[in-house]
């Protein structure tokens, strides 16, 4: 063992074992990517082993790169063993068997999947692609079983006999061909299979857990002759939807012969309380290990939890917490963590107002990108620009106003630079069909001259879009109310706007800003963008039954909810922040029941949204200033230095107060 190198019993427990097939169950923070490269390093200096027989896995590239690193620094050598991706590894393996063969480019697949979408319907969202192509990834492996109930499988049979036929045409294999093919490689031909179970005798894989079935399958073929040392946390394992097995972990014994497990108990990440609750909330769980994790940080520290009155509400509170921790602690890192992408549009809008830089992880999810928000954009823009003919394009059969695409490909072949309207009306259309684009023109025009919140209004029930988006319900499935719902946020966010110029250009200015995407101490993810990482100070939005857990996986799926919920409380190091909104999208909701499960106590505080020094309007008196507020009162000061006090619950319970716009 390398003397410079400072591992506690636990770990030098795992490093040094002389077990054949061994799992190291680490907990969060408990060092597992120190114990899988001092166990390459112990194997090469201490036990002589050649650098050759030795392969670890992981699953990113930047995790080989990272783990390459420290071998290097840890050793004193430049050469490692091999140390990447199990695709990296199958494509060696293929590369030498079959030869050289081109990979499908995830552009190529989106492009493929996005056009076969096209062809059910205009409205197609980059999420909806992505999500199509994890089905046909699953589905190659798991079969219909694995689709989820809601999706039109006609539709899915389609994409994917698509998708299989744009690779033949071109000559092309994707990565789950290739574990396919290995599989298939390995297990017809006993010489070669023989060849690599003896090449490399020693297998390192780091994140266990998150291994798919055909994955496993290839470990086993290679177990014959080799030995595997797993590291990983099955309370960790959030990607089901991908394949992933928490059971590989939980029954290692029966997946490789003579299994044995090594446990790494101490948390060297958290505090003790953060710790303490953590393990509260997984040992809810039945799919797991039944394993002990303390903390090696003693401080107790408090995990807050914050009521709040609606997400308007939580967003502002997050927005006060984050500039409290950016000015007390400069250089600490703050995350900011959701469930789905979809909740940050609100949270998104306030920084970009407030000037306070942050960084997006993932997907760089833009609720303006949105299907019903690209429209409702294209419509503002095409009121103020008659010229527009993009927005003109996308918008002009929404709903159906029978302009063939024909004459719409006139229109943006011809490089028209006048009055899209007058264009088409000057081809060789029916009279009712410009007797429908007079009218619209007309509604359009009066739009151009409304606030943005009522243009959008006249948009959706004059001009007849929201029929459209009925229409789009009706036919593709989709649940209307949660179009109502984007259409209500959309309303919300434009409603601070008195012109449309003003509005289009705010929304420019968010995609540039996601885009952009600088460095910064203050993130923005989801629970499953930020596993594997850790933060000074974690807040988590929309703790609440729907959201943590998420609808969908109630109740079949509650355990992967959980170990979601486990994976973004674990991710703090000193301070944990849980939102609770008492309302969102309009319906009352119930606190997280994972809240009660870390037996975390839930203050009866008063959750209303006003503070000291923000502005407010009242019904009767206006504008005014809030100077004192405690449970039951608040006293407000009004032009003219009048001062009124006020009980708090009656204001609330009758509306008669609200945040001025200034706050938001």
């Amino acid at each position: 063992m390398n003397k410079n190198v400072s591992l506690d019993y636990f770990q030098t427990k795992a490093v040094t074992s002389k077990s054949r097939n061994l799992l190291v169950v680490a907990a969060p923070g408990s060092g597992k990517t120190s114990v899988i490269i001092n166990r390459a390093v112990y194997l090469v200096k201490d036990k002589g082993v050649n650098i050759n027989n030795i392969l670890v896995i992981t699953f990113t590239r930047n995790a080989a790169i990272n783990m390459r690193n420290r071998y290097s620094a840890i050793s004193g050598d430049v050469n490692t063993p091999f140390i990447g991706t199990f695709h990296s590894l199958f494509y060696k393996i293929f590369e030498r068997h079959f030869g050289r063969i081109k990979i499908i480019t995830n552009s190529e697949a989106y492009t493929v999947i996005k056009n076969t979408l096209n062809s059910f319907s205009d409205n197609i969202t980059e999420e909806r692609v992505n999500e199509f192509l994890n089905y046909i990834s699953i589905y190659k492996i798991q079969g219909r079983k694995s689709l989820n109930e809601s999706i039109d499988f006609e539709i899915f049979i389609k994409c994917y006999e698509d998708y299989e036929n744009y690779k033949h045409e071109n000559n092309l294999i994707d990565f789950d061909d290739l574990q396919t093919k290995v599989y298939k490689l390995l297990k017809e031909s006993s010489l070669i299979l023989k060849k690599y179970s003896t090449t490399f005798k020693y297998i390192l894989v780091d994140e266990f857990q998150d291994c798919d079935e055909m994955q496993i399958n290839i470990l086993q073929l290679l177990n014959k002759n080799c030995s595997i040392f797993a590291v990983g946390d099955e309370d960790q394992c959030i990607y089901s939807f991908r394949g992933s097995m928490p059971q590989c972990m939980v029954e290692f014994e029966k997946y490789f012969e003579k299994g044995v497990k090594a446990y790494l108990g101490i948390n060297y990440r958290s505090t003790s309380g953060i710790v303490t609750a953590s393990m509260k909330l997984i040992k809810n769980n039945k799919l797991r290990n039944n394993k002990t994790v303390k903390s090696f940080n003693k401080d107790e520290s408090d995990i807050n939890i914050i009521n709040c009155m609606d997400n308007k509400h939580q967003c502002l509170k997050i927005l006060d917490k984050i500039n409290i921790l950016s000015s007390s602690h400069c250089n600490n890192k703050t995350a900011v963590l959701y469930r789905t992408s979809a909740e940050n549009k609100l949270l998104i809008d306030l920084l970009i107002k407030n000037k306070i830089e942050f960084q997006l992880l993932g997907d760089n999810y833009n609720f303006y990108e949105n299907m019903i928000c690209r429209d409702l954009i294209s419509y503002l823009k095409l009121s103020i620009d008659f010229t527009d003919v993009e927005s003109f394009i996308s918008i002009i059969n929404k709903p159906y106003r029978y302009i063939s695409k024909m004459n719409l490909q006139k229109l943006k072949n011809n490089k028209y630079k006048g009055d899209c309207f007058d264009f088409i009306c000057n081809l060789d259309i029916a009279n009712f069909q410009v007797k429908t684009l007079d009218k619209i023109k007309k509604l359009l025009k009066k739009c151009s001259k409304l606030d943005t919140q009522e243009a959008v209004n006249c948009i959706l029930y004059k001009i007849n879009y929201y029929e459209y988006i009925k229409e789009f319900c009706i036919k593709y499935k989709r649940e209307l109310c949660d179009f109502d719902c984007i259409i209500n946020e959309f309303l919300e966010s434009c409603s601070v706007y008195n012109n449309i110029h003003d509005f289009i250009d705010y929304t420019l200015k968010v995609k540039e800003k996601i885009k952009s995407n600088n460095k910064s101490n203050v993130i923005l993810s989801t629970i499953h963008g930020v596993k594997g990482m850790e933060f000074n100070s974690v807040l988590i939005m929309n703790c609440i039954d729907g959201y943590l857990p998420h609808e969908r996986s109630i109740p079949n799926n509650i355990e992967e909810e959980r170990r979601v919920f486990f994976v973004a409380v674990t991710r703090a190091i000193e301070n944990l922040y849980l939102y609770i909104p008492k309302s969102l999208k309009g319906s009352e909701r119930k606190v997280s029941r994972f809240i009660n499960e870390c037996e975390l106590h839930i203050s009866e505080e008063s959750c209303n949204e006003f503070e000291i020094n923000q502005t407010v309007v009242h019904n009767s008196f206006g504008k005014g200033i809030v100077r004192s507020i405690d449970k039951d009162t608040i006293k407000i000061e009004f032009s003219k230095g009048l001062i009124r006090q006020f009980d708090l619950n009656s204001l609330i319970n009758n509306n008669l107060i609200k945040l001025s716009a200034n706050n938001i």
